[in-house]
């Protein structure tokens, strides 16, 4: 798999690096600066860019220019829990660094280069707790990409007036339980 790394700090950029070797990625190159990591996603086909949660506008904006599958690696369940508002057409994921043992690392790796979200275990737990159904979670799990109706009802095969309905039907589910 190739993966380049993005941040814009020396030491985090050399820790990432060597977090996802040790994950098994195959090739991986460092980016220091936007226009750095622009020439890289444009002359290498590459699977997934990595970058600190800090640097997410900047690795999503260009993860979306080349159509690169992105994860954020936050250093705490904070700081993933207050990533900006990111809309993306290309897979994500996140992981938390205090969770980001090889195996954790990998398998975010995994399925954002599969074309999947992948989410820390708090943002799962959170969902987990909503007593969504299945299809609902597949939803807001969309919804967490930013996703506009029209491009999340074409990923899951439903129109959009369907999806309509389940996110009003998540926001009166929301509203009954917050009383």
């Amino acid at each position: 798999m190739r993966v380049v790394v993005f941040a814009s700090s020396s030491i985090a950029r050399s820790a990432l690096a060597q977090l996802i070797g040790a994950a098994g990625a195959t090739t991986i190159l460092e980016a220091a600066s936007p226009s750095a990591l622009a020439e890289i996603l444009g002359t290498m086909q590459a699977h997934v860019l990595a970058s600190t949660a800090s640097d997410a506008v900047v690795a999503a904006e260009l993860a979306q220019a080349h159509s690169v599958a992105l994860l954020l690696i936050a250093a705490t369940p904070a700081e993933a829990l207050a990533l900006p508002e990111l809309r993306l057409d290309v897979p994500f994921g996140i992981v938390v660094a205090d969770d980001a043992a090889p195996q954790a690392l990998a398998d975010g790796l995994a399925s954002v280069a599969a074309g999947q979200t992948s989410l820390p275990r708090e943002l799962r737990a959170r969902l987990a707790d909503t007593a969504l159904t299945p299809r609902e979670q597949q939803l807001v799990l969309l919804d967490l990409q930013r996703l506009d109706p029209a491009t999340i009802a074409a990923r899951l095969g439903v129109e959009s007036t369907t999806i309509h309905r389940y996110h009003t039907r998540i926001y009166q589910r929301r509203h009954r339980l917050a009383r």
